[in-house]
């Protein structure tokens, strides 16, 4: 990347050549690559935690329903 002198008052301009470009606009579609297959890999890792947790959620409220209705049979048996 070239950069002219900025004289006082004046914006300094880039001058950037088509190889230069094409490389800089590689290396962002590389990065974007990379974050997506990052997002990707979070999703699918959140989603496996999410079922094994939703699992585990189903095993206790049938064990607490199994305890309820255990309980419930013996208290009506006094």
């Amino acid at each position: 990347m070239r950069k002219k002198p900025a004289k006082a008052g004046r914006v300094c301009t880039i001058h950037l050549s088509t190889r230069e470009i094409q490389s800089a606009i590689e290396s962002v579609q590389a990065g974007s690559r990379k974050a997506v297959t990052d997002i990707n890999a979070q999703v699918a890792s959140a989603a496996e935690e999410q079922s094994s947790v939703t699992e585990q959620v189903n095993q206790l409220k049938s064990a607490i329903e199994f305890f309820k209705l255990n309980k419930t049979r013996s208290n009506s048996n006094y």
